[in-house]
């Protein structure tokens, strides 16, 4: 019996031989398609799960004014963090880190004479202790309350502990040291479990935050309300029970206090508010999922991902 109905099935094919091709064709291209999003959706998707209270998390981002119109930046002057520690109530926790770019790591290990060189790292951010609160780590040697208190000191992933010092248990790299760009002498103070799954905190060496303040280090734009830089992130984890509404008037009033009124010059940027953006981030996908607060876009300015770390833009063409 099925044989026969095969039979025919392959008669009329064979009879349609075009009309069949089309339709074959069709259905196969429809499957990958949808294939193709279902694994793309699923894997932005899955992006930093992990994280305790992660429906708290947010990152506060800069609506501001230049000669070109409206823009928003996907960071806030550097006053802002401490500011808004002591200024805004309803901030659990409030985590300020500068990523850095590619670096040269020398690491004076087995042989102080003849030190591994490691050229162009990356995933490297100087932060403190509320970076650490923040996500979640684990802690593998080093405590989280002494480990990024003082200048000089750099806690590593555990998966940057093993590349630089092969062979020594946790424990034993503690107290080493390692330099980057062959002047800044660091000691190794903690050691942190890699974070499970995706996520878009993929640093592996985080530097203590007070380096970045010392005299030879300290950017010049620090501490002046006026000037922003990408690399500067700001994170907060709200309070239960605390909206976005609720401080963010608050951090707009420090933010217009503190800055200088003025216009925008040739290619000056003027800070007009701090936003809230929910936090996983999921660029691109505006067209997906349409749940308050909205993702943002790939092609903003706002858009922290500055690492191929999803497929977003395949993803608004297919789904239209």
């Amino acid at each position: 019996m099925l044989k026969s109905y095969f039979t025919t099935a392959l008669r009329n094919f064979w009879r349609n031989k075009t009309f069949s091709f089309i339709n074959i064709v069709g259905l196969a291209i429809g499957i990958s398609a949808s294939l193709i999003i279902f694994l793309l959706v699923q894997y932005d998707f899955s992006f930093d799960k992990f994280e305790k209270d992660s429906s708290r998390i947010y990152r506060v981002v800069t609506d501001g004014t230049n000669t070109g119109g409206s823009w928003q930046y996907n960071c806030l002057p550097e006053p802002m963090g401490e500011a808004a520690k002591k200024g805004v109530a309803g901030l659990e926790n409030v985590t300020l880190f500068r990523t850095l770019g590619e670096i040269r790591v020398t690491v004076p290990y087995p042989n102080a004479s003849t030190p591994q060189v490691f050229r162009k790292q990356k995933d490297v951010i100087y932060a403190d202790d509320n970076y650490f609160n923040l996500i979640g780590y684990t802690w593998l040697a080093g405590s989280p309350a002494t480990a990024t208190r003082q200048p000089y000191q750099v806690v590593l992933t555990e998966k940057n502990a093993r590349l630089y010092y092969a062979g020594l248990g946790n424990d034993k790299i503690i107290g080493k040291s390692i330099i980057f760009d062959d002047t800044i002498l660091c000691t190794v103070t903690g050691i942190v479990k890699d974070l499970p799954g995706n996520t878009d905190f993929y640093f592996n060496t985080i530097v203590s935050r007070p380096t970045l303040y010392t005299a030879r280090l300290k950017p010049e734009y620090f501490g002046h309300w006026g000037s922003i830089n990408s690399a500067d992130q700001l994170f907060v984890r709200l309070a239960p029970g605390i909206q976005p509404a609720a401080v963010d008037s608050r951090s707009t009033r420090i933010l217009r206090a503190n800055e200088t009124p003025r216009s925008a010059g040739p290619g000056q940027t003027i800070c007009k508010a701090p936003a809230f953006q929910r936090y996983p981030l999921q660029p691109g996908l505006r067209r997906l999922r349409r749940q308050p607060p909205a993702p943002i876009n790939p092609r903003s300015t706002a858009c922290w991902r500055w690492r191929p770390s999803c497929c977003c833009w395949p993803v608004s063409t297919l789904s239209i």
